[in-house]
Order: structure tokens, then C-alpha cells, then sequence
């Protein structure tokens, strides 16, 4: 995978990833692109959204045995200006988006309050299975959440389910004493 969270692709630094196929020599056989308005995305996608500013890899969440990966974009603004989101791309076997779930202030039933400057998404990492229920789970971050002070930040512990688009998740605070 790669990304470029300042692609112009349907809009000024809306961003967009890739998706690499390899040889055997590690080149570059072919390549998709996923964007505003390529790769089969069907989610809207604004100016400055940064679209694909994290990625992670996320197993294959809808046993179809191919990668899923989860792709940020930390400059969202629903809800709010600049609160962020989370998506989790189902992928097709030629790198083009089959379905996509959102996690934001206002999609997929995400009950956490995601306030201006946020910035929720800006980085991401795999967990594997922390709950052992057999689906990956990830940490997302959200680097100027304030609800444990201005600016303090926050983890947000994101637990996908074995069916598509369902999700929960844990919230930690940073605290400083």
C-alpha cells in the first residue's frame, strides 16, 4: 500500500492510496488507485479531507481472502470541522473497493463525540485479535482530542466484528498529573 493524503483527485488535498502488486522481485507489477473518483470509492470525499493519511492492514474481515486495510482521514468534517474519520475498505482482488464502512462523529453508529481539531485518525496501527473474537482490531489516534484537557489527545481502541460494517471501541485518555 501506499498513500498520498494530498492527492487532488475529486478535490484539493482529498487524498487517495494504492495499491501495489508485487513480483516475485518486489516490483511494481501494476498498481490501483483508490480515490474520490477512482477505485470504486463511493464515499464523498471533501477539499483538505487527507484521505489516506494512515493505513493499516487489517486481515480479511469479510473472508473473501483478500487484505482488507483501514484508511484515515484525519481532516474530516462531519460533524465537526476537522474531527476526522476512519474508513474500513473491503477490497477486491484487483485493489478496487468493494464496500467501505465509516466511523465518524456521524457514521457507523460511532457514539464518541469527535469536536473541531480532533483530528481523529491522523495515525493508526494493527492490534491483530485483542478480544479473541476471531477479527482484527486496531488503535486510532486522535492526537488533539481534548476531553481530558486541551490539546491532551486520546487512543481510541477500535474492535471490529465478525459481521461487515459492525464495530466498537475503547477510548483512553491521556493523563497527565
Amino acid at each position: 500500500m501506499l498513500f498520498y493524503r494530498k492527492d487532488d483527485d475529486g478535490g484539493t488535498d482529498s487524498g487517495a492510496f494504492y495499491v501495489l502488486f508485487l513480483d516475485s522481485a518486489m516490483h511494481v507489477k501494476s498498481h490501483a488507485k483508490v480515490s474520490a473518483v477512482s477505485g470504486g470509492l463511493t464515499a464523498n470525499l471533501d477539499n483538505n479531507d487527507r484521505f489516506g493519511t494512515a493505513i493499516t492492514y487489517l486481515g480479511d474481515l469479510n473472508f473473501d481472502f483478500v487484505a482488507d486495510v483501514a484508511v484515515s482521514s484525519y481532516l474530516d468534517d462531519d460533524g465537526s470541522s476537522n474531527a476526522g474519520a476512519l474508513f474500513i475498505i473491503y477490497l477486491s482482488a484487483y485493489g478496487t473497493v468493494l464496500s467501505h464502512a465509516k466511523l465518524s462523529s456521524l457514521s457507523g453508529d460511532f457514539t464518541s463525540v469527535l469536536a473541531a481539531e480532533y483530528n481523529f485518525g491522523f495515525s493508526m496501527s494493527f492490534l491483530g485479535d485483542l478480544n479473541s473474537d476471531g477479527s482484527a482490531d486496531l488503535a486510532v489516534g486522535a492526537f488533539n482530542d481534548g476531553d481530558a484537557g486541551t490539546g491532551r489527545g486520546a487512543i481510541y481502541i477500535i474492535f471490529s466484528g465478525l459481521d461487515v460494517g459492525e464495530f466498537s471501541y475503547l477510548k483512553t485518555l491521556l493523563l497527565l498529573l
